[in-house]
């Protein structure tokens, strides 16, 4: 609009107004009448929420005074989409435990596409002439955190349709993908269970061995099955005993390397004792994987007179058959809602393949995580990432700074996979059974976390009146106090429910 036309219309306004002095009076009530109805209607509005905030307040202190949980101990923020409701030490640091694979699944989702795969290939040097192959057969490793039998045996049989029935080398597993390190920084000492499983770029069924115990005769050894092969191992040692009785149990393994991995089984089952799974991870997982290929090459009916030995694939090595595994979502998905550890480390290593261009490495994988969380707004300098599945006690987060990731999903693209990838209260992972009151089955998605000392408890809730609320719940203190922390986080849940 020109100044003439704006001078114009001022006077015209002016006219208007003095030859109506009703009409101007009216429009100016009606303006002030507006304002302050708008203002009015805001302060209720912050009334009614101060009353909220205060309600939740006087509850969940309530709540943990009643449980006898010391308010030093605890960590809380709980949040709409817009305001904070509650908070209870939201900037003092914490041991994450498992929580702490919120960030890592937030890095990984916001930094590849939910659709990759990972391949696992066999190569050779030589071509296959009358159903032979004269040389080596190569097995490269991708990286894929969920090779697993069936994986393993659909690769067979794409090779199995190339004519192939003789091998006349070896088998040389190449796990060069990835650098050497098997563990990040974990736990304080080693263990032989599957949740601290070593990793590689070329790994089988989580690197963990199923060993099926069963009575034999009184007084004869008890049956040891090793599944899916025990070819792997160098001995088993069979130190047990079948015992008279019902229900009596006491067992143990043992694991030595000289000079090969080999296992000691001691102890004892009545006779009428059902069998027993006991899970236990592998030193060396692409000779684990090598030894588990030639026996399904074997069932597939494909020979091969060598051994299993490390080595590189050569460059003018020929493709034979290959494996796609599932997409990176289903991955993040079992990660999160089963709390997989050794997926995570196996994906945190991807993401310096995949974005950068470099062999898998933790230190520089966790460093992405880092690039990551600082994009959101939060300095390195207020937290401690030392490992990225929670294993390890210096990890350092506060809560204010977990609700800030489950924020920044809120109004993300992707917002419903990576919600999608929390356990379902009622429904699956480690919530399947979390809540003892039904009302919160489907109305809670959050992420576990627990090691010795640490309950934590981070995600959404849809409440009654059906608005998210994010929250953050953690403890760190005695071990006996975990029962009654967890059902003090889910009467804090139910309070949220009704909000």
């Amino acid at each position: 609009m020109s100044m003439i036309s704006l001078k114009k219309n001022i006077i015209y306004f002016i006219l208007i107004t003095s030859s109506f002095p009703a009409i101007s009076y009216q429009l100016l009530f009606s303006q002030n009448h507006l304002t302050t109805s708008l203002t009015q209607k805001e302060s209720h509005k912050k009334a009614n929420f101060r009353k909220k905030q205060n309600s939740i307040e006087k509850l969940f202190k309530k709540s943990l005074k009643k449980n006898k949980i010391p308010p030093q101990q605890v960590g809380v923020i709980i949040a709409n989409t817009n305001e904070i409701l509650y908070q209870l030490n939201a900037h003092q640091d914490f041991i994450p435990a498992s929580l702490i694979k919120v960030f890592t699944a937030s890095t990984l989702l916001d930094s590849l596409s939910p659709s990759l795969r990972f391949t696992t290939q066999f190569f050779a040097e030589n071509k296959i002439h009358n159903s032979t192959l004269k040389g080596n057969l190569y097995l490269k490793g991708g990286g894929d955190p969920g090779f697993v039998s069936e994986s393993l045996w659909s690769l067979v049989n794409n090779l199995k349709r190339t004519g192939l029935k003789k091998i006349e080398g070896d088998l040389i597993v190449d796990d060069h993908y990835f650098d050497k390190e098997r563990k990040g920084a974990r736990l304080a000492y080693s263990s032989h269970s599957s949740y601290d499983a070593p990793i590689g770029a070329l790994s089988f069924n989580w690197n963990t061995a199923n060993i099926y115990i069963r009575p034999g005769k009184i007084g004869h050894p008890l049956k040891i099955t090793i599944d899916p092969s025990a070819h792997y191992f160098f001995s088993v040692e069979n130190k047990t005993k079948t015992v008279k009785g019902k229900n009596k149990k006491n067992i143990s393994i043992s694991r030595k390397k000289d000079p090969k991995e080999s296992l000691v089984v001691k102890g004892y089952l009545s006779t009428h004792h059902p069998e027993i799974l006991i899970y236990k991870n592998i030193l060396s997982p692409e000779i684990w994987t090598g030894w588990n290929t030639i026996e399904f090459l074997k069932q597939r009916g494909i020979d091969i007179k060598g051994q299993v030995k490390i080595g590189h694939t050569p460059r003018r090595a020929v493709l034979l058959a290959e494996w796609q595994s599932r997409p990176l979502m289903e991955y993040i998905k079992l990660m999160m809602k089963y709390s997989n550890n050794f997926m995570v480390e196996m994906l945190v290593k991807n993401m310096l393949v995949k974005l950068k261009g470099r062999k898998g490495s933790l230190k520089e994988g966790l460093e992405i995580i880092k690039q990551h969380i600082q994009k959101l707004g939060i300095s390195s300098k207020e937290y401690q990432l030392i490992q990225a599945s929670g294993l390890s006690r210096k990890n350092k987060v506060k809560p204010k700074q977990l609700l800030k990731v489950l924020k920044y999903w809120l109004t993300h693209p992707l917002q419903p996979e990576f919600e999608s990838a929390f356990p379902i209260a009622g429904r699956d992972g480690t919530l399947k059974k979390y809540f003892s009151n039904k009302s919160l089955t489907d109305r809670v998605r959050a992420k576990t976390g627990s090691i010795n000392g640490v309950t934590g408890l981070a995600g959404y809730l849809m409440t009654k009146k059906e608005e998210k609320i994010i929250f953050v719940f953690l403890f760190n203190g005695p071990p006996s106090l975990k029962k009654r922390v967890e059902k003090l986080f889910q009467q804090w849940i139910q309070i949220a429910l009704s909000i």
